[in-house]
């Protein structure tokens, strides 16, 4: 199952990450808060982006 982080977590790991109110994409790297929605502003999950 994966992880989901909210606003305010730390991220694991360096990477790509999805947020789940918009679909949209934003790299945090390992320790970086997690942002609230880069287009509504409000608090949101991410969910790290599979790699291929």
């Amino acid at each position: 199952m994966e992880q989901v982080y909210r606003t305010g977590d730390k991220a694991p790991e360096d990477g790509m990450y999805i947020c789940e109110k918009n679909g949209m994409e934003k790299s945090f790297h390992e320790g970086e808060t997690f942002d609230t929605c880069p287009v509504s502003w409000e608090n949101t999950t991410w969910r790290k982006k599979p790699t291929s």
